[in-house]
């Protein structure tokens, strides 16, 4: 996804991330809308809550005890989606 549009690496279409229509060809029928179902532990994952929060500050007082904020951003950065199944910024650089 870049510039509101997804693109297809298979044949180079775009698609407009919005409704799903063609940018670019070669494709020529619009992405069909799909129903995305969330599973209970991501929705209890991503919750608005007090409770939710809290739990996230204990994790996170917890992390800066044991790791240096460069140890945090490193195994952030080698974390990251990097496109095309590359995964951090090691193999990403390469």
């Amino acid at each position: 996804m870049e510039g509101g549009t997804i693109n297809c690496n298979c044949h180079g279409s775009r698609f407009n991330i919005s409704d799903g229509s063609v940018v670019n060809g070669p494709a020529t029928q619009p992405l069909p809308a799909k129903p995305i179902a969330v599973p209970a532990e991501v929705k209890a994952a991503t919750a608005v809550s007090y409770q939710r929060k809290l739990i996230e500050l204990r994790y996170a007082i917890a992390v800066e005890s044991e790791l240096t904020k460069s140890e945090i951003l490193e195994r952030h950065l080698n974390l990251v989606n990097f496109g095309d199944g590359t995964y951090g910024v090691q193999v990403g650089s390469r």
